[in-house]
């Protein structure tokens, strides 16, 4: 024969202590819910089955629990949801923010930059950027002879910037870029003294090509040296020198 539990088919209906003994079971058949009766020093009936809409969320789909907060345990909600979708796989929180900030061109001293301490077991902290730039040049200090009442002990070299053919009009050399230039004679033009601020020397190096015509030196304090050819393939080196207003052109023929 089988068991059979009390039971009920009665709606609502659940058992009283006084109708169990303790570990007994009961079932009402209407709702299906199981009951047992337990005591831990006072008796109790404890509904151990049975989820319905009015204890655990909706079956249709909604819910009775309210969205979790920073302070309040609940349910994801889907705006957290899609937060956590655009993160990748073990992904730093950090990195990602970052990654997502606004862009700043030009830092001012309070800003600040993190940073892994390696001294420090690895913690994060931050560095403004005067502090940057002052250990920086602490560093770079150790490496490059200040220019400001300091003797240079070693030269230099450098790629004569290319400032292609001239033909006509006026040629003006300009330090910005290279103090050290190259053009092509292709016919008559004027070589005009530089305009560019401050004190500073050049050497143009200059070139005849099948076209070349005359160069006419403007606006030089003084000129000095050889004078300028139309034969082709005729090399030329152009010294110049600014000092205080004052610019001096020297041509040195190099045939």
């Amino acid at each position: 024969m089988p068991i059979k539990l009390k039971r009920s088919a009665v709606a609502g209906k659940a058992p009283l202590t006084t109708d169990l003994e303790l570990g007994e079971l009961a079932v009402n058949t209407h709702d299906g819910r199981l009951y047992l009766k337990k005591s831990d020093g006072t008796e109790a009936i404890v509904e151990i089955t049975g989820l319905d809409d009015a204890r655990h969320g909706s079956r249709a789909g909604g819910t009775l629990h309210a969205a979790a907060t920073s302070s309040v345990a609940g349910f994801l909600s889907s705006a957290d949801k899609a937060k956590l979708d655009g993160v990748s796989v073990s992904a730093d929180a950090t990195g990602v923010a970052i990654h997502g900030a606004a862009a700043k061109t030009t830092p001012v001293d309070a800003d600040t930059l993190g940073l892994i301490d390696s001294a420090a077991a690895n913690v994060l902290k931050k560095l403004s950027w005067a502090n940057l730039k002052a250990t920086l040049k602490a560093y770079f200090d150790t490496l490059y002879v200040a220019l400001s009442g300091s003797a240079l002990t070693g030269g230099f070299t450098a790629t004569a910037v290319d400032d292609g053919t001239k033909s006509s009009g006026s040629y003006t050399p300009s330090p910005v870029g290279g103090n050290f230039r190259r053009a092509i004679n292709g016919g008559a033009h004027a070589f005009t003294v530089p305009t560019a601020s401050g004190d500073y020397t050049m050497v143009v190096q200059y070139t005849n090509n099948a076209s070349a015509g005359a160069i006419t030196l403007t606006g030089f304090t003084k000129t000095s040296g050889d004078a300028f050819t139309t034969v082709n393939g005729d090399d030329f080196l152009v010294f110049i020198t600014k000092v205080h207003g004052f610019v001096h052109a020297q041509v040195v023929k190099l045939q």
